[in-house]
């Protein structure tokens, strides 16, 4: 057992720490809250006006978790008692463990940060060692009652955290978050034993439910040959009816705008399907949800009204298909119908979460400090695009390179 002991140089005050040396809680509840309530009523004005909102998807994610949180503190306090011997460690006494072995500080849960109480699972567990010798030194920060807590804390979320880290990329659409969501659910269902699992599969359910409402989802779901195919049960009759006089709406607004669209009606292509998931089969979960589908065709339609009823029988594409892009789909379906494509593009166009923008504010921010208060409008704009496009850089530089030549 390794003795760790104190140095005067690292008392120092702590923000986390009140006038008598005791660690504060930081309950951010009611700030949560009341930023649910302000988000809510701007989405019932913005409908006033007929603009439709999507919920951000890693936003939904993380709901998720504090639902499930939530109803763990209530019902057990495992959860509360590790949180508070997290935050203990940032006293004097205990941080000297942490700079000698180089362990990394598990962080602090709240509300507002995604996938953060995951984190700190994870970072426990990944130093179970050190934090086994610190509670056996120290007895306030004994976890070994809590070991297995952790264990199945981390098993039930690790499925939601890859779908909130594959969300939060730029090219992760609404129906390809969809396809993340199902197939966390599908992850956390065959976790017969786990004691999270009925709560996280009930916290889905009901945010599912919320999601798949909207009728701008719905309609990202019915354009995607994953979820969307002859024979599948996603949609009922009546919600089919819905999603394409949605379409027709959308078409409509895109041609007040932009009149000059081909509408001549030519080949189909076909999309190949690839390697399923061995340790998860994606594809036999959407079998199990929406049905197997068939290959049996429809007459070729003419109107468009009818082009969009025949979307619910095309080709079942696999789910497990990682190389598959909804947009290059409809991108290659352009020469059936250009009305079809240019939908599709306004279909996709909305993104699933809102972690770019935030990525955005948090460039700007490390740009315009307070040392830096006078650069120029335009000066910060030029420094978010490099920042920000940092993989277009260097073909960037060769194509002003060629015109330079």
């Amino acid at each position: 057992m390794q003795e760790w002991a104190t140095d005067d140089e690292d008392a120092e005050n702590e923000s986390l720490m009140d006038d008598s040396g005791q660690v504060q809680d930081m309950d951010d509840d009611a700030a949560h809250e009341h930023l649910v309530h302000l988000t809510d009523e701007f989405e019932e004005s913005l409908r006033e006006h007929k603009v439709e909102c999507i919920r951000c998807g890693s936003h939904t994610i993380n709901l998720v978790v504090n639902d499930v949180t939530s109803a763990s503190e209530r019902d057990d306090d495992a959860l509360k008692h590790i949180v508070k011997i997290v935050k203990s460690y940032r006293r004097a006494e205990y941080k000297k463990a942490f700079k000698i072995t180089k362990t990394s500080m598990p962080p602090i849960p709240n509300k507002t940060r995604w996938n953060v109480y995951y984190s700190m699972a994870t970072e426990l567990l990944e130093n179970r060692e050190f934090f086994t010798d610190m509670g056996s030194q120290y007895k306030e920060q004994d976890l070994s009652d809590y070991w297995s807590f952790l264990e199945e804390y981390q098993e039930a979320f690790q499925p939601l955290y890859e779908a909130s880290m594959r969300s939060q990329k730029m090219e992760c659409g609404i129906s390809q978050f969809h396809l993340e969501w199902l197939k966390a659910f599908g992850k956390v269902k065959s976790l017969k034993t786990n004691r999270f699992t009925s709560t996280v599969l009930q916290s889905m359910a009901k945010r599912q439910q919320t999601m798949t409402s909207n009728i701008a989802y719905k309609a990202a779901l019915f354009m995607d040959p994953r979820f969307s195919y002859n024979g599948s049960e996603l949609f009922k009759t009546d919600e089919k009816t819905e999603v394409v006089a949605y379409l027709i709406g959308v078409w409509k607004k895109i041609n007040a705008n932009f009149p000059d669209v081909n509408t001549e009606q030519t080949s189909k292509s076909d999309t190949d399907t690839g390697p399923m998931d061995s340790s998860f089969d994606i594809n036999d979960f959407f079998t199990e949800l929406f049905g197997q589908g068939t290959s049996a065709r429809s007459q070729a339609p003419n109107s468009l009204e009818d082009k969009l009823y025949q979307i619910q029988y095309q080709d079942r594409v696999n789910p497990a298909d990682e190389n598959f892009n909804v947009i290059h789909y409809w991108y290659t379906q352009k020469v059936r119908d250009e009305r079809l494509w240019k939908i599709a593009q306004v279909v996709y166009a909305a993104a699933s979460s809102q972690a770019a923008v935030e990525r955005d504010f948090s460039a700007y921010n490390l740009i315009f400090t307070n040392s830096r208060n006078r650069l120029a409008g335009d000066t910060i704009e030029s420094v978010l695009k490099v920042k920000l496009n940092r993989d277009l850089l260097d073909s960037a530089i060769r194509e002003i390179y060629k015109t330079k030549m």
